[in-house]
């Protein structure tokens, strides 16, 4: 028989999806993919736009992407130990 994987990822918003096939082996974490910005016309005031500028603090909601990844149970001990290093 074959192992399973060690690792998948899978989007975030599916994991209803995916939780039947993982028989409570893996633990999942969340990992940001991308985020972004798009200024809304509609509250941008002087004030605003100054705050963005010097501070870089966005006016409007941003939008973002997130994957699950999914580690196997007996190696999450090893994952984590990975984490606490630096590269």
């Amino acid at each position: 028989a074959q192992d399973p994987p060690h690792f998948f990822v899978d989007n975030w918003e599916k994991q209803a999806e995916a939780k039947p096939f993982l028989k409570n082996d893996y633990s999942v974490r969340r990992l940001p993919l991308r985020a972004w910005w798009v200024p809304d016309p509609l509250k941008g005031s002087l004030i605003n736009f100054v705050r963005y500028y010097f501070l870089h603090e966005p006016y409007s909601p941003m939008g973002h992407t997130d994957l699950a990844l999914y580690i196997r149970k007996d190696i999450l001990p090893i994952w984590e130990s990975l984490l606490q290093h630096e590269l």
